[in-house]
């Protein structure tokens, strides 16, 4: 069966559909109630995602999404969130000749092996299954900024193309802003033009290139996260993995690690101003044991070149069993990470809502545990003050019949008697728990002698 379903902490999301039939969408559940949706929001994100805008696909798809649940009177209802994007632009006559030629480096090959077929336009492999997953993501984000912590993408490189890199420790909400103003975010804007060169050319030569993108957040508090399975790295990297063209994940400094002595690379702490502790570089990327320190995330994404190219390339007919050649006429991008940057950072939204909401329960889950604690105590309290009265009554009982206040065949009884009313996890700390209970009887009939 096709896993198409993510589950966190606390949010659950589920796509549906494929590129080539009627509908894509994805179910969100476990979403807060009460969340304005934002649609013009919503709206920068899925159509600066969309086929057939700058450097795009050839495919023209309007993205119109919809909310067939969970929203209501422009708020979130705390229903399932079912986000709805029909196909309009279909041309499943690209694939019919190549429907058992699996595309080198395509997912078509695995799908056949494990589904028996190679769907058009892959399926559930392709990046069409991205713009639910945006629509989603941008939704999250909405949550994300909510409780102060915003999100922002950057095209770090597209072949040998880099952008100017700024320092890890240097992530600023001015930072995040200006990124987002762009269509293609660049710290070095004339780096665009060289972009737009390499795409028309690569266009002519029949090829695609690969690219990397990085995302990164601020405000998002010291402790999110835990440590070892639940950790938020693997979060977030399991969602960018899920990212057609997705092949390595990063954070902070990266691969780059491996030649590093720590002398050289350990983040050293410091109190700022506020009395809060940050650290003078931030070359792990904001997380460390899993859990977020503060200091801004720092995610790479590296994209490989879209398989999908219109040079004739080596394959094999796996109808007729024998070697052949394939070209692909289809429309597909020059570069995945030109439009994929923003599903990674749906994807990076996403992760830290489920985080987010999973600490927030794991407080309220506390606020309500130690409510109940108190309420104990009470009760515990009123029912001590009954034991001492009665035990100061026995007292002046034991000193009228002259009788020895010390009973040592009573109290293993109590013992016995407590030991047959408390779970076997608790049974080894009653002894302790009575012994100084009844020590403080006898104190109590001593006092009434």
């Amino acid at each position: 069966m096709k896993n198409t379903t993510w589950t966190g902490e606390n949010l659950c999301l589920r796509l549906y559909g494929a590129s080539h039939e009627e509908y894509v969408g994805c179910v969100l559940s476990n979403f807060p109630p009460g969340i304005e949706v934002d649609k013009a929001y919503i709206d920068s994100y899925v159509q600066r995602r969309m086929p057939g805008r700058l450097y795009g696909s050839g495919r023209k798809e309007a993205d119109e999404y919809v909310f067939a649940s969970g929203v209501k009177n422009g708020q979130t209802t705390g229903e399932d969130i079912d986000i709805r994007i029909a196909n309009k632009d279909v041309r499943s006559s690209d694939y019919r000749d190549i429907a058992h030629c699996p595309r080198p480096s395509h997912a078509d090959y695995v799908s056949y092996i494990k589904y028996k077929t190679i769907a058009a336009g892959g399926g559930i492999f392709s990046g069409r299954m991205t713009a639910p997953l945006v629509a989603a993501g941008a939704l999250c984000d909405i949550y994300c900024r909510q409780q102060g912590v915003l999100t922002a993408a950057h095209l770090a490189q597209i072949g040998t193309i880099c952008d100017a890199q700024p320092k890890n420790a240097a992530i600023t909400q001015e930072t995040i802003n200006q990124l987002n103003e762009m269509q293609i975010p660049l710290f070095d804007s004339k780096k665009e033009a060289a972009i737009a060169a390499l795409v028309e050319e690569l266009k002519k030569e029949k090829d695609a290139i690969g690219g990397r993108v990085q995302i990164f957040a601020i405000g998002l508090p010291a402790g999110i996260g835990e440590g070892l399975f639940g950790n938020l790295e693997a979060k977030i990297s399991a969602l960018c993995y899920s990212v057609p063209g997705v092949k390595a994940v990063s954070f902070g400094l990266g691969e780059a690690f491996q030649s590093a002595r720590a002398s050289e690379v350990n983040d050293e702490y410091y109190y700022d101003e506020n009395q809060c502790v940050k650290t003078y570089t931030n070359h792990n990327g904001g997380i460390l044991g899993g859990i977020a320190t503060g200091m801004p995330l720092v995610v790479s994404c590296v994209f490989k070149p879209t398989p999908s190219i219109a040079k004739v390339q080596r394959t094999v007919d796996l109808k007729t069993k024998k070697n052949t050649t394939i070209e692909i006429s289809g429309r597909h991008d020059v570069c995945i990470a030109l439009r994929g940057l923003w599903a990674v950072r749906a994807c990076l939204c996403i992760a830290m809502a489920d985080a987010l909401l999973a600490a927030q329960n794991t407080e309220i889950s506390l606020k309500s545990l130690r409510s109940e604690i108190d309420k104990t105590d009470g009760a515990m309290a009123r029912l001590f003050n009954y034991r001492m009265n009665l035990s100061a009554k026995i007292g002046k009982i034991k000193r009228a019949e002259k009788l020895e206040i010390l009973d040592g065949t009573r109290e293993q009884k109590v013992l016995q008697n407590v030991a047959e009313h408390l779970e076997e996890q608790n049974k080894r700390y009653a002894k302790e728990y009575i012994e100084k209970i009844m020590e403080l009887s006898k104190r109590k009939q001593e006092e009434e002698q």
